[in-house]
């Protein structure tokens, strides 16, 4: 617990030291994506926010949800928070590495359940000009919760703003 207070102490500090001055690679992407674990796949919807400026680093926030377990009936939820990087590819692209602490919720009927583990992540923006542009994502987790391990990778592609 001492960790996680300590990261999410970092992950407020950088937020608020990034906040003068944010560049054009900051802002909302609205991202969809195919999650793999266990030897299973499935369709991945989310937002990611981040503020960052270019050569510099700032903190990501995303959640998402899968659809089709909301159709069965089944709430299952994935949050991120943690520190990014922005490094220039050029005039309107940037390299975002991330990493941070992530967590799992599931709810079923009278039933719920969660585990927190940590997420680390590579992706690209694509911005030309002010505007809109394409950002693309892999992200790594790791949960655990009582003694047991669940690993999911996400590749997505997403919409930003």
């Amino acid at each position: 617990m001492r960790t996680l207070n300590r990261f999410l102490s970092l992950a407020a500090a950088l937020a608020i030291a990034g906040v003068s001055g944010l560049r054009a690679q900051s802002g909302v992407a609205i991202e969809a994506g195919v999650a793999s674990a266990g030897g299973g796949s499935d369709l991945q919807l989310g937002i990611r926010a981040d503020g960052v400026k270019s050569r510099g680093v700032g903190v990501e926030f995303s959640i998402s949800t899968f659809p089709k377990a909301l159709g069965e009936g089944v709430f299952l939820g994935i949050s991120d928070l943690g520190p990014v990087g922005a490094i220039p590819l050029g005039e309107a692209a940037w390299l975002m590495p991330h990493a941070g602490v992530s967590g799992l919720v599931g709810v079923a009927s009278m039933y719920a359940g969660g585990a927190v583990g940590f997420d680390v992540g590579l992706g690209v923006l694509v911005k030309p000009g002010d505007g809109t542009g394409v950002r693309f994502d892999f992200t790594y987790r790791r949960f655990t919760m009582d003694g047991a391990s669940l690993g999911l990778t996400t590749v997505s592609v997403g919409f930003a703003f």
